[in-house]
């Protein structure tokens, strides 16, 4: 499947819907990432002061590919 990310909502959604795909806890992901569940929570919220380089530690331990599409050539943009 591939979703486009237009903002920290669209990462926070796509970030807890993994999380819950692979049946963990916020608790269960923060201690393998390092950090406090608290954090996690506010990335899973979409709170625009998170780290972009935790966003992207997090998603590479669940499993998703982030990439770019440049809008230049797009009509609708």
């Amino acid at each position: 499947m591939t979703a486009f990310i237009k903002d920290t909502h669209d990462l926070a959604t796509a970030i807890r819907a993994r999380r819950k795909q692979l049946k963990m806890t916020q608790a269960y992901l923060a201690s393998m990432m390092g950090v406090s569940r608290q954090l996690i929570g506010e990335l899973e919220k979409g709170m625009p002061g998170v780290n972009v380089g935790l966003a992207l530690d997090v998603c590479r331990e669940l499993g998703l590919k982030l990439g770019y599409e440049d809008a230049s050539d797009d009509q609708t943009a």
